[in-house]
C-alpha cells in the first residue's frame, strides 16, 4: 500500500487561512514540487527494476 504524502497548508502559507492569491500560488508551487519529486522517484525505481531484470 502506498504511503500518503502530506503537505501542511498551514506551514506553506504561515497561517490557518489561505485568502490571498499569493497564498494560492505558494500552495500550487509546493504541490507541484511534491508531484515532480514523486514522478522522478517513480522513474528512478522503474529504471532500476528494468536494469536489474534477470
Amino acid at each position: 500500500m502506498p504511503e500518503d504524502i502530506q503537505v501542511s497548508m498551514f506551514e506553506v502559507v504561515g497561517g490557518p487561512l489561505c485568502v490571498a492569491s499569493s497564498d494560492g500560488q505558494k500552495v500550487y508551487n509546493r504541490l507541484a514540487a511534491a508531484i515532480d519529486a514523486l514522478a522522478r522517484l517513480h522513474a528512478q525505481i522503474k529504471e532500476y527494476i528494468l536494469d536489474n531484470q534477470d
